[in-house]
């Protein structure tokens, strides 16, 4: 398993806001450990984020204030970004023991091709983003490879049950659960029907508009008299 590394700092007591305004603000906590309030550089986590994600572990390394270092082994398990720009604004790392199962999300990856989108003009519909795994931190996979060219008709599906054994993990997903599929395209009869019913709910709109101002005028003309 590759090591990355990502170096923080600890934030000190009363410190709110960083020195520098590439950081934002981030606590490392889990067994055996105190949580303690960190920054990071924000263009090394998106560095991390984008090659290893939520799944990898990442060893924490923390410098304090006496230029000293402490790693940890942990997990990002949580974090915010910001409404606009979509920038990390918070993360939580969550420091794990390496002979200690762990149960966490997993994302999927899907690759190839079906056939049933390529040549019958199926539309790809996936059924879940990530799947819910147990396994020692060394075991944990970076992503999990979905082959959609296995779905060559509009009736196959993928179940987390056909989902490749890994060794030394175990699924924790309802194995019955569907990953993926392809419907078939729509017809001209459905898209038809569909504008002919959204003709018919926009009518219905409008008619209840003009009877809701014929009321209004009602009770105005009351309220005068």
């Amino acid at each position: 398993m590759e090591e990355i590394t990502l170096k923080v700092r600890v934030r000190k007591e009363g410190e709110k806001k960083a020195k520098d305004v590439r950081e934002i603000p981030a606590v490392v906590y889990g067994k055996k450990i105190k949580s303690t309030s960190l920054f990071v550089s924000l263009s090394e986590l998106n560095r991390v984020f984008d090659k290893v994600g939520e799944s990898t572990i990442i060893s924490l390394e923390i410098e304090n204030d006496k230029g000293k270092s402490t790693v940890y082994k942990t997990l990002i398990y949580d974090y915010q970004t910001e409404a606009i720009g979509n920038e990390f604004s918070h993360v939580d790392f969550f420091n794990v023991e390496m002979n200690e199962k762990i149960d966490t999300n997993v994302e999927l990856e899907f690759i190839g091709e079906s056939p049933a989108v390529k040549e019958f003009g199926g539309i790809f519909v996936k059924g879940l983003d990530s799947i819910e795994i147990r396994c020692l931190p060394a075991d944990l996979p970076g992503k999990i490879d979905i082959d959609i060219a296995m779905i060559d008709s509009f009736d196959k599906r993928i179940y987390v049950k056909d989902i490749l054994q890994i060794k030394g993990v175990e699924v924790l997903t309802d194995e019955n659960i569907v990953v993926a599929s392809v419907a078939a395209p729509r017809t001209k009869e459905d898209v038809d029907s569909l504008n002919e019913q959204v003709d018919s709910d926009i009518s219905q709109v409008e008619g209840l508009e003009e009877v809701d101002e014929k009321d209004s005028g009602k009770k105005e003309g009351g309220k005068k008299e």
